[in-house]
């Protein structure tokens, strides 16, 4: 129809009903260069192509075949800098690379979305961004997202997360007083599950414990101590006590140890941890006898060489023999 009967109404009709199998076919080069073959009653508009040429790339995207709908994005960018669908396309690339475990491309796709004017794609961009920073490590850069995040989310969900992204890049930049700021905010969110209150209690006892704020250490602390099954709950219990000890109240401080030891929790570098402290407190009662078995214990039967809970054991063993009797500040680090 169109070779025989050009720059009729036919034709054109043939014309728009080829323009649409090319299109299904993600195809519209061939339908482009085709058209140029016609003459000017079928040229083809600068928009037209624009159009057209990201039908086929979203096409693509929407049945779910990424590889070549990042061709065919890549494709509608690079032919179309300046294009009408320039945001939705490195969005979808974006979304695409992300899926192939290409962080480092999806993510400068996400920027681009990101530094335009707010647009449909701004939330999740910010969201998929804000992770993949903090995945890589990239916390100041993870920080500022999390917080440009917060400011333009419309999900309580996403306002959680960008919330929660923040006490997590503070509590990484050791950054006290934000963790402070930011830990109350995160839990007057919507409906935050109790793993996140957990963490975000266990992250502002340990932040109030490095300002030296103890009674608001030991407020949250609290909260999470009530188990020791997580990493966190055996870790706040230790820090209650080791907290009680330092305050010189040794009752409330044996307590919590036995507490601790009953209830027998599943990590052992904590369990190490609250027997060196028991050793400790025996020798603060005047029973090094009982504290010398505590830590020779320690040193026959503890299975990790390698995370210094034998070495501590060891340095307070020898200090012992050697008749200092004192409990002292030894060189190693916590986890902070």
């Amino acid at each position: 129809m169109i070779d025989k009967f050009p720059n009729t109404n036919d034709s054109r009709s043939a014309l728009t009903g080829l323009r649409t199998v090319y299109v299904d076919l993600n195809d519209v080069d061939t339908y482009f260069n085709y058209v140029k073959t016609l003459g000017s009653y079928a040229n083809v508009s600068v928009s037209e192509q624009d159009s057209l040429t990201y039908i086929s790339a979203e096409n693509l995207y929407m049945a779910g075949n990424c590889l070549r709908a990042i061709n065919k994005m890549t494709n509608y960018l690079e032919k179309f800098p300046q294009g009408s669908f320039i945001v939705n396309a490195h969005f979808y690339r974006a979304e695409c690379l992300f899926s192939k475990e290409d962080s480092t491309r999806s993510l400068a796709d996400y920027d681009f979305v990101i530094r335009r004017p707010a647009n449909d794609f701004t939330e999740p961009s910010l969201l998929a961004a804000s992770a993949i920073y903090f995945g890589k490590k990239q916390i100041p850069d993870a920080l500022e997202t999390y917080v440009h995040l917060e400011q333009v989310a419309s999900l309580p969900a996403n306002k959680l997360t960008a919330r929660l992204g923040q006490l997590r890049c503070l509590y990484e930049l050791r950054d006290y007083s934000g963790v402070e700021k930011t830990g109350p905010r995160v839990l007057a969110s919507d409906m935050v599950p109790d793993e996140l209150a957990r963490e975000t209690c266990f992250k502002m006892g340990k932040a109030f414990m490095a300002t030296g704020e103890m009674e608001e250490a030991v407020k949250n602390l609290k909260k999470v101590a009530i188990e020791i099954k997580s990493t966190e709950g055996a870790e706040a219990k230790y820090q209650l006590a080791k907290i009680y000890f330092s305050q010189g109240n040794i009752d409330q401080a044996e307590k919590l140890v036995k507490e601790f030891i009953d209830q027998n929790t599943p990590h052992a570098y904590w369990m190490g941890e609250i027997f060196i402290l028991s050793s400790d407190i025996s020798i603060e009662k005047g029973d090094t006898f009982q504290a010398r078995y505590t830590l020779q214990s320690l040193i026959d039967y503890y299975e990790n060489d390698t995370d210094g809970i034998k070495e501590a054991a060891k340095e307070k063993l020898a200090g012992l023999q050697q008749g200092e009797g004192q409990p002292k500040p030894l060189s190693r680090k916590e986890p902070f």
